[in-house]
């Protein structure tokens, strides 16, 4: 359900119940190398792994309730109940994560940091979070419904041209 390339040029894969990675062999196959145990010790044994994004702190995997990473030894776990499930966006080497009861989370070096919740979004209809559309922008473009919405100052813009382009 989820493949990722770290730093080091391992395929990670995330999938129901399991997580873990491809590497070479010396004959120059490939070996799969399981990370169960790893999700025992972190106390996740039952995970359903929704997608799996390479950051600069490691590679980080979105599933039903937990935000994980693996930082080159262990899992480290967040927990978010979005009761929906979150998306994320990479974008450049910022990670948001979208949850639509929960809000828009930054993934930073210390773990998912919430930036707008829920009464703080443009729209109850936001379904998604998409990259910048500039590079100066720090928050990514907002989508729902029949409406795409930038950040601006205090406050929400919604992008007209965009909003009627993607319009039913």
């Amino acid at each position: 359900r989820a493949l990722a390339h770290d730093a080091d040029g391992k395929l990670w894969i995330g999938a129901i119940g399991e997580i873990g990675h491809l590497e070479q062999t010396t004959a120059g196959g490939w070996r799969y190398v399981s990370a169960r145990d790893a999700l025992r010790a972190a106390g996740l044994e039952k995970v359903r792994v929704w997608s799996a994004q390479a950051t600069p702190e490691g590679v980080v995997f979105v599933t039903d309730d937990h935000v994980l990473r693996w930082n080159g030894t262990r899992f480290e776990k967040w927990p978010i109940k979005a009761g929906y499930n979150l998306r994320p966006t990479l974008d450049g080497d910022r990670l948001w994560i979208f949850g639509r009861n929960v809000g828009l989370f930054r993934m930073e070096a210390d773990g998912p940091r919430n930036v707008f919740t829920p009464p703080d979004l443009p729209s109850p209809e936001i379904v998604w979070a998409v990259g910048r559309a500039e590079g100066n922008q720090k928050e990514p473009l907002l989508v729902g419904g029949n409406a795409v919405y930038r950040r601006e100052g205090n406050g929400w813009k919604q992008l007209d041209r965009l909003s009627e382009a993607i319009k039913g």
